[in-house]
Parts: C-alpha cells; sequence; structure tokens
C-alpha cells in the first residue's frame, strides 16, 4: 500500500508537470505539481488505512527508538542524496569544462533519460514495502531483493531500448527543435543506464531493511566519486561522451560493490543484467 501511495504520487507529479508547464508556461508549475503529487499520495494513503496521520502519536510510538529511527533513516537518505549530489557536480563539471551549449544539452539528455531510469524509485518504492513486509515476517529478504532486481532491470531494459527506438520521432514531431537536437545521440546513449539504476535502487533499499544503511552509503559515495574522476579524466579528449562514460562506469562501479557483497550473483543474473544493457545501447550506436 504504502509503495503504490508512492508511486501514484509520482506518476501524479510528472502528469500534472507536464500539464501545468503546457498551461502556465511559468516556473511555479514545478511546484505545483510537486505540491499535487504529495497531495495525491496522502490522500490514498488515508483512504487505505482509514486514519488520518497523527505526529504526536507517531512522536510517543517512536520515543523508544528514536535514535536508532533517526540513524536509519539519515543512511538511507545519505545513500539517495549522493546520487542526486553526483549528478549536479557532473552537469556542473560539464558547464565548467566544456561550455553552457554542452551543459544544457547534458541537461536535456539527463531529463529525457529520466523518462526511464525514474522506473527504479518506482521499482524501489515497491520493493521497500515488500521488503520491510517480509523482513517483519522472517522470510528471506535477500532471495527477494534477487527477484524484484532481475525483474526491474530487465523492464527497464525493454523500455529504455522502446525509448531508444522511438527517440528519433522526437524531431519530426517538434518536441526537440535547433540546436537541442544534438542532444539526442546523448540521451540515447543514456537510456541503457536505466537498468543499472533499477538494480541500485532495488539494493540500496534491500540494505537498508537489513540494518546494513551504511553499506549501501559507502558503494553510493565510492560510485559517485568514480563518476566524477572518470569524467574529468576524458571531458577534454571525449568531450560530452566523457559524461556519458562516466556515467555508466560510476553505476557499473556501484553494482560491482553489491556483487561483492555475495547477493545479487549468479549466471541468471549476470546474463539479464548483461542483456539489459546492451539492448538499449546497442540500438543506441545502431542510430
Amino acid at each position: 500500500t504504502q509503495g503504490l501511495g508512492f508511486t501514484i504520487g509520482s506518476l501524479t507529479y510528472r502528469l500534472a508537470q507536464i500539464a501545468l508547464i503546457l498551461l502556465m508556461h511559468d516556473v511555479y508549475a514545478i511546484a505545483i505539481s510537486f505540491l499535487l503529487g504529495n497531495v495525491a499520495s496522502l490522500a490514498f494513503l488515508a483512504v487505505q488505512v482509514r486514519v488520518l496521520p497523527h505526529l504526536l502519536d507517531g512522536f510517543r510510538l517512536l520515543r523508544g527508538r528514536l535514535r536508532s529511527f533517526l540513524n536509519s533513516g539519515f543512511q538511507y537518505w545519505i545513500a539517495s542524496y549522493l546520487s542526486s549530489l553526483s549528478s549536479n557536480i557532473l552537469s556542473y563539471m560539464v558547464f565548467l569544462l566544456l561550455g553552457p551549449r554542452s551543459a544544457a544539452l547534458f541537461g536535456l539528455s539527463a531529463v529525457m533519460m529520466g523518462a526511464v531510469v525514474n522506473l527504479g524509485g518506482a521499482v524501489g518504492n515497491v520493493f521497500g514495502s515488500s521488503a520491510s513486509h517480509a523482513w517483519g515476517m522472517g522470510l528471506d529478504v535477500g532471495r527477494m531483493a534477487k527477484k524484484y532486481a532481475m525483474s526491474a532491470v530487465a523492464l527497464a531494459s525493454i523500455l529504455s531500448s522502446l525509448a531508444v527506438l522511438l527517440a528519433p520521432l522526437l524531431v519530426p514531431l517538434g518536441v526537440l527543435v535547433g540546436d537541442y537536437v544534438a542532444a539526442l545521440p546523448y540521451a540515447m546513449l543514456l537510456m541503457g543506464r536505466a537498468s543499472l539504476s533499477s538494480l541500485d535502487s532495488v539494493y540500496m533499499i534491500y540494505y537498508w531493511v537489513e540494518g546494513r544503511g551504511w553499506l549501501a552509503v559507502e558503494c553510493s559515495a565510492v560510485g559517485a566519486a568514480v563518476t566524477i574522476a572518470i569524467y574529468v579524466a576524458a571531458a577534454r579528449e571525449m568531450g560530452l561522451y566523457a559524461a556519458v562514460l562516466s556515467l555508466y562506469i560510476g553505476m557499473a562501479v556501484t553494482t560491482i560493490l553489491y556483487w561483492g557483497d555475495n547477493k545479487p550473483r549468479g549466471a541468471r543474473m549476470g546474463s539479464t543484467k548483461t542483456g539489459s544493457i546492451a539492448a538499449p545501447a546497442s540500438a543506441a550506436c545502431l542510430f
């Protein structure tokens, strides 16, 4: 129920954002759509639970374990924040080393990539609720994480491959015009990152549920550092393609660190992951 509520909120936010931007042509459309998404989540959860939130009762419930709760929440927040922070730093480095035109193209590519990569967040919401329930019942959360991860990366591969195949239509339809057409190759190459992002979302929450949130923080921190380092090293020679390369390598390093914890291993997982990345990447290269 919690996962579905967050997913409904996310979908409401995205759809309202598009509609309000077209109607208002103003930055306030983003703030209003964000508010509408949260209202949609609250309304759905209130209907399902049939009890309105009461902060005082919640505090009383958590008072005996408040320190543990805050520590656990802080771990997940840091792990999620590191991913966003590395993307923001990378955008700034693109501007710093390649100039405003490249920064604009990279920003548009990231938005186009987000249409598929954000699937990872929705998968994470659903998995987090299921994993918490399974953990409370004493079930094998690691096995559940592996199944969720395999399904998520396969679905992300299908969606990203379709996005790559349909992306050229953005030009004749007038969605991409002028200089922004040049963002299309970078966006198509970045689509393959959706599979890696889905795996990251599932295992970040898995470690948090298992009480090992700092391991997810460490994996995210190393991946973020590698992303920035690869870009800085390759930017002069490869231009904007260095940003694409660095994002792939950074997320791949995070995935390898997860594999080192003996959870997402196995021939089936390896073949699923390889195929899920290769399919959209190959389609983008052919384009």
